[in-house]
Order: C-alpha cells, then structure tokens, then sequence
C-alpha cells in the first residue's frame, strides 16, 4: 500500500511539473532602451575611465585621496556602463558638466553638488549619509548618484544596478533584467547601512581573488580577509584579521617570562608561562604594564610589520574548556575574568589610538574584542571597560552554540542553548557601552557540506542584533565557488545589513527570497521555494545532531575523550533522544554528564532523513522536466549541498545503528560497508572544501573511520 501511495505521489507531482514544460524559462536578457544616453563623472587630472583605471595600482591610496576619488568614481561609471551593455543599452562616459545633464546618470561630489545644483542638495541630508550612505535623487530627465565619499558614490551606483533589476547571487553569474521602467523616480532612495562592516570572516594564506571581491563590493559587504591592498581601497573595504596567536606570539618570547613574571597569570600560587606553540595560558591580563609592552609590539607591526594593511584587528585569548584563570590580587579586584581581559583591552586599544592621533599609525585601527566561550560571561563592573567606547573598541559575539531550530532570541523556554547565549549578551549589554558585533556559524567545521541557510529565522535574528548596538555582522565560513543554497542567505544578509530603519525585516526578506528564486528558477521558483525550506526545516537539529553536546558527541566519545564521560548504558538512553527529537534533555556539551542536561525542542534525526529523502524523489522529477540550462545548474548546484547534507544525516544513522544491542557480525559489517560508501561521497564532495579559508572540514571524516575500525 505504501509503494502505491508513494507511486501516486510522484505521478502527481510529475503531471503538476508537466504543465511547465512549455513554458518560457529564459534568463537572457531582452534588449529594452532605458532612459539614460550617458554617465556624467568629474575625473580630475585622467583623461578616460582608463586611464584612471590603469593607475590604480600606482597610487598612494591613502595620502593622493584626489587620485583615489577620481580611480573608485572611474570604475562605478564603468561597472554602470558595462552592465547596461549587457542589456544592448550603450552609454557614453562624459566629463563633468552642469549644463547639459539631460538623460544622464550623474555620479557627483559634494562640493560639485552645492556649488551647481543646490536644489538636488536640498533634498537629502548629506551629514546622514555618513561615509558610506548615498542618495538616487532625479532632477528633471536626469539622476544624480550623490554621496559624501567615493565608496557611497561607488554603493550608488551598484544600488542604481540593484533597482534597474540586476542581481549579483554568486562570483560567476550576473542576473540581467528583461526590462526597465520609463519611470526615472523609480530610482529614486537614499540608503546608508543599518550596519557599519558586513562581510565574511576570512583567514587564507593567499589574497582573496579579484573575481570574490567584486561579487562581495557588488553586493554592498566591506569586509574581507588578507587580499591586494590597492583592491581593498578602491572598492572600500575594511582589512579583518588576527586570531588567538597575536597574544601568544608577543608573550612567548625569550626571557620575557624570567624577566617580568608579574606580566603572567598565578594559578594555585604559580605563574605560569605563555609557550610559544600549541593551546597556551593566558598572560596576567590585569597587569598594566604587560598590556603597555603588549601594546608597544602591536602598533609596531601594524605600521610597518606584519599588520600593516589590517584595518579592523581582532585580538582574541585562549577562551576555551578548563582555560587557567589568574588568580592574583589584581586579576580579582577587577572582577571576572571578561573584566579582565576588557582592562587589557582598553589599555591596548587607548595605545592603538593614541599613536594614530600622534601619527605614530597611518590608519584608525579597530580593536575587536571577543566573547565566545568563557567570555561570554559578562563582566561585573564599568571600571574594566571604561574609555573602550571612546577608542575605536568593538566588542563581536561568536554564539558558536546556537541552537537553528528557531530564532536565536526566540523559544527560549524549549532551548537552554540559546536562552545562556542572549542571557550573557543582554546582561553584556546592560553593564557596557560599547558598540558590538556578531559572527554566525552557519558553516563552522562541525557543519560541513550541511545546507543552513537560516532563511526561516534570519529576520528575527537581525532583529535580535540590531536591539545591541551592532556595528558589525558576519558569519563563517565563506564559501569559494558553488554557494548552492547558501547563495540565498548571503543575499539576505547583505540587504539587512542594509536595512532602513522603517523597513520591517521579515517583510524585507520575504520580498528578497520570492525575488531570489523568481530570478534563478524561474517558472519552478515555488517549487524549488518548498524544497528549499524543507531542507532548513531538515537541518534546523543541525546543533543536536553535529555540534557540542550532539549525537555526534555521544557516538563518537571514545575518538574526543581520553576518558569517555558516558558509559555504555548512558549511550544507550541517550541515542534515542536524538533520533526521535521532540521535547528531550540532552548533554550539555561543556560538562559532559548524565547529571548536566539541556533542554531542547528539536527534529529528530529519523524525521529529517524522511524529509530528505523524499525531497530527492521531488528534485529528481523537476530537473528531470527543466530546459533552461542557466536554471538547471543553478538547481544542479543546490542538489550538490542537498546530497553531502542527507549523507551526513544518513552517516549518523548508521553510527547509531552499530550501538543497537545483540548485533550479529554479518550486521555489523553490512552497516560498516555503509558507513564507508558514504564516507567516500563525503570525501569526493565539492562542498566538503569549497572554503575561502583554510578549514579542516575534513576532520569529521577521520573521526568517523576511527569510529568504524573501533568495531
């Protein structure tokens, strides 16, 4: 019976797809006239687009400014151009001139506006704008892209491209409108970002291609990893590094210890030195002068050494499981240990400071503080973090933890995850003033070749952010060539990021998501809408499943522990937990015991691989009906993340499997050949490596083979 019903199903849904066939799925262009002739911009001393265009590598970025003005309006007149090509629109680059505006897109600068036409200036506000913030404004049969910087002049004219219906949803592929409007006040807006730096947190040894940094300047993100200088200026972005090593990098010299063992963290009445390699103590964070040496080393290298081209500087401790705290006199009357290391932070960051107003810096420089693990405990008082605000200090949450099944800010009730990561971070934001950040890990190792797009609870979250003074969002880790369904929460991060301050963000993406699969799927956009949720419906367990405290923790003990915390009969109670979801008490995934539980409401395993696997019976009959080849790779791409994503799901299965009580042999090895066939789909995955950074996404695979050979 159930092989009829499942027959009758697929029969449906083969005849509903049918009807589509002869339907148009097209993404080319249609060549429509548009309602400019040409693009007016001031060049100063070049003579062409390319001429300034050829200099761009030659220029002292941050000291010829003019030089620099003239190169970023140079190649938003170009990318303007050259996009309106594509829809057989041609249009002249012509010198700046007031008098004959008519049909023209005019890119222009501030003083040119007050002095020429002061009625466009009345209209917008231009101290709001700050200094990425533009207007569209039209005058007549003209539009004015109108901004207080060369990157807001440079946004515009990517906002222009946006509204004339261009999309950028990944490095490769340009979505091209069919059609324009006649309707030149359809252009017409003034944005500036509800967030100040968006982007990707990067970490590769070699720069990020040119072709990444268009896609990311296109879509309106200003932060990147280690890339050419002369690219980061011209298209505005903020340089973002620096990881746990800083600090043990400067600590760990020769004789440093010896000399200054005040500068060193007393634990159990002995201090204890910063080693050179591998996981370290923290120095003594509440000693003035180690942060005063410390601070020394830092504008050092960040003028002429190793940090010279970084813009925004994170400076993270050790801040993981069983972490050394100080114990000396003064370690204590600060506080905790948050407020120690925000003590640290403020002297170094007043430093930092310093030296730029003294010109010892040649830049401002951003200090970035941390909260992942145990910083995320909130600090005690308003001493430790006194003048942070002042000082270029931005403090970034990294909720590692978070439970997908709903919004971060929301259920609390049924996710003791999520409701210990807002307690810390509102508790954060009541004792400090500080502007914040936060980094998601809709990709971080654990989560390798898993599709979480997060587009079910993403408005919600940014909503949660915005409530804390946020300054800053990004999420790890990017992703290089196929995005596949990611390329949907990559374009909702960027417009919220850019959200009006009137603008409700579910009603924005709701608008932007119909909009993303209109654009790629065309005629299937509902369709493959259904599948799309289905599967982050699949995943929203992601956290139980893979993460600290998951099925994968408890499967897998014997591999992570050197002694296992849960015995033979614990795991036998636990797996059932995970498999049938629901309303359960799981691990904790810091204290690792039967007698530390977390409440969760969560999918169970066995629920989400019925849901993929009937998702892959739908797709299979769509792309088995689709003509348009732009269409079928896009939905190719997908298909690539849903299959590593059931592999993955099915892998944990068989795992569980093999700890079912009373297995004969001939079972066993059967469930191990499985577990091996899909070892070697994950291992040949695109998705797997297909990272910017350089992750070990990998390193669950070898887990899981050590596992196996453990039978």
């Amino acid at each position: 019976m159930k092989l009829k019903w499942s027959f009758l199903i697929f029969a449906i849904i083969s005849m509903q797809l049918q009807a589509h066939e002869n339907n148009s799925e097209t993404k080319t262009a249609v060549s429509k006239k548009i309602g400019f002739k040409n693009i007016m911009v001031s060049l100063g001393p070049y003579k062409s687009i390319n001429d300034a265009l050829k200099n761009e590598k030659l220029i002292s970025w941050n000291e010829e400014l003019k030089l620099a003005n003239a190169i970023t309006t140079a190649f938003a007149a170009s990318e303007i151009k050259s996009h309106f090509a594509l829809t057989g629109n041609q249009l002249n680059v012509i010198e700046y001139n007031p008098t004959s505006i008519n049909k023209t897109i005019v890119i222009i600068e501030r003083n040119l506006l007050k002095h020429h036409h002061p009625s466009v200036l009345a209209r917008v506000d231009l101290d709001k704008l700050g200094n990425q913030g533009y207007a569209l404004l039209r005058q007549h049969n003209a539009l004015f892209i109108v901004a207080n910087s060369r990157i807001g002049r440079m946004y515009g004219a990517y906002e222009l491209l946006r509204k004339a219906g261009f999309e950028w949803y990944n490095t490769s592929e340009t979505c091209v409108p069919k059609r324009f409007t006649k309707d030149i006040s359809s252009y017409e807006t003034i944005q500036v970002p509800a967030i100040k730096y968006r982007g990707f947190w990067t970490f590769a040894k070699d720069p990020i291609s040119e072709d990444y940094l268009l896609w990311l300047a296109r879509n309106q993100f200003n932060l990147v990893g280690k890339t050419d200088e002369y690219l980061a200026k011209k298209l505005g972005f903020k340089v973002w590094a620096g990881t746990h090593s800083l600090i043990q990098e400067e600590f760990s010299k020769a004789g440093l210890f010896e000399k200054y063992p005040e500068w060193f963290t007393l634990y159990k009445g002995e201090r204890l030195p910063v080693t050179a390699k591998g996981q370290y103590i923290n120095p003594s964070f509440s000693n003035q002068e180690a942060a005063e040496y410390f601070s020394a080393q830092l504008i050092q290298r960040l003028q002429t050494g190793d940090l010279k081209h970084i813009d925004i500087l994170n400076l993270w401790p050790t801040d993981k499981k069983n972490i050394r705290i100080d114990e000396s006199d003064s370690a204590r009357a600060l506080g905790n240990f948050s407020d120690t290391l925000l003590y640290f932070y403020s002297i170094v960051a007043k430093k930092i400071n310093e030296a730029h107003s003294i010109g010892g810096l040649n830049r401002k420089i951003i200090l970035a503080g941390i909260s992942y693990h145990y910083t995320m405990q909130a600090p005690e008082n308003m001493i430790s973090n006194s003048g942070l605000s002042k000082n270029n200090y931005l403090h970034i949450y990294y909720p590692s933890s978070r439970d997908w099944s709903t919004s971060i800010s929301h259920e609390l009730e049924n996710s003791t995850d999520n409701m210990s990561l807002t307690t810390s971070i509102n508790n954060w934001s009541n004792n400090t003033d500080f502007s914040t950040g936060f980094v998601d890990y809709n990709l971080k190792s654990n989560y390798a070749g898993i599709a979480i797009t997060n587009h079910h609870n993403i408005a919600q979250d940014f909503d949660y952010y915005f409530q804390h003074n946020v300054d800053l969002y990004g999420y790890m880790h990017a992703v290089k060539v196929n995005p596949g369904p990611l390329e949907l929460t990559n374009t909702l991060i960027s417009r919220l990021c850019w959200k009006p301050n009137s603008e409700i963000s579910a009603m924005l993406v709701k608008e932007k998501t119909e909009a993303y699969f209109s654009d790629k799927y065309g005629t299937w956009a509902n369709h493959w809408h259904e599948i799309y949720d289905q599967m982050m419906l699949s995943v929203s367990n992601a956290k139980q499943i893979f993460e600290t405290g998951s099925l994968s923790t408890v499967l897998f003990q014997n591999i992570y522990w050197s002694k296992p915390p849960y015995s033979k009969e614990d795991v036998t109670k636990l797996i059932p937990r995970f498999l049938e979801g629901g309303v359960q008490e799981i691990p904790n995934g810091y204290t690792n015991s039967m007698y530390k539980m977390n409440a969760a409401n969560f999918m169970g395993l066995h629920e989400s691989i019925r849901i993929q696997a009937e998702l892959e019976k739908k797709w299979n009959v769509i792309i088995s009906q689709v003509n348009d080849k732009s269409i079928l790779n896009s939905m190719n791409n997908d298909i690539a993340w849903f299959k590593t994503t059931s592999s993955r799901y099915r892998l944990l299965k068989l795992c569980s499997d093999l700890e079912a009580q009373h297995l004969e042999l001939d079972k066993v090895n059967q469930i191990k050949l499985s577990i091996l066939k899909e070892v070697n789909f994950l291992s040949e995955s695109r998705t797997i490596t297909d990272f910017i950074s350089p992750v070990n996404s990998k390193g669950f695979l070898w887990v899981v083979k050590k596992y196996v050979d453990s039978y």
